[in-house]
């Protein structure tokens, strides 16, 4: 008998689009420890300051992880104020704020796709162009050979969507995307298991059973050491 001739699996060449803030690096989490050692006393009387001073920044990861609200002020709030114009400030004041903020493991993740054969363009996507995300999302990448399949993008989700017709899209926000992954059902969307993303059933917010281009995954690896918390 004739051997068996082998032929190895063609895959199409695929692109990803990555949301950079809250899903490779936690903006959010760098705003916060920058109130609690710049900011204690003029927001001590809008969020809860006492928490961040007695967690660790190992507990304050895990727990951040683990809020139920998106915006990280609302999640600590005491008292009612404008949340998002006081997030926006800290967000955009600091240079060094993703060369410094902690990184999901997402950001291993990149390196293996950066790598892979099958994967062509990586897209880099925030709203609008920030030089701290070009230049962190550049310099994360090790193989210099396959750097240039790592691409930054910007503007209105659903143009950039149209325009670069991605494979994969993983974006930190089920209620923001819901209606535009509708509108792409060839496109699956990845959505990060936090908590402000799932019902108290661990479900996905907001879908529904024809919703099945959407999905979670966990944006941390399982912990292999007990972790405890205070």
């Amino acid at each position: 008998m004739a051997a068996t001739e082998f032929h190895p699996i063609q895959m199409e060449p695929s692109a990803v689009l990555i949301h950079y803030d809250e899903i490779v690096k936690l903006g959010g989490l760098f705003v916060l420890q920058i109130i609690r050692d710049n900011y204690a006393d003029k927001m001590k009387n809008y969020i809860d300051i006492n928490f961040l001073r007695n967690t660790s920044d190992e507990d304050l990861f895990y727990l951040y992880l683990a809020r139920t609200i998106y915006n990280p002020l609302e999640w600590l709030a005491i008292k009612e104020f404008n949340y998002e114009k006081n997030y926006e400030f800290f967000w955009k004041k600091y240079k060094n704020m993703f060369i410094s903020a902690r990184a999901t493991d997402i950001k291993k993740t990149i390196d293996n796709l950066v790598d892979a054969y099958f994967i062509n363009t990586i897209y880099i996507y925030s709203r609008e162009y920030d030089a701290r995300i070009d230049f962190d999302s550049q310099s994360m990448v090790q193989n210099v050979i396959h750097r240039e399949k790592l691409k930054y993008v910007t503007g209105k989700l659903s143009a950039v969507l149209d325009k670069m017709n991605p494979d994969l899209v993983f974006y930190p926000n089920i209620m923001d995307i819901i209606e535009l992954a509708r509108l792409h059902r060839d496109i699956a969307f990845a959505i990060p298991n936090m908590a402000y993303n799932l019902t108290d059933n661990g479900e996905i917010l907001g879908i529904d059973k024809n919703d099945n281009n959407i999905g979670i995954y966990p944006v941390i690896q399982v912990i292999k050491e007990p972790h405890y918390f205070g």
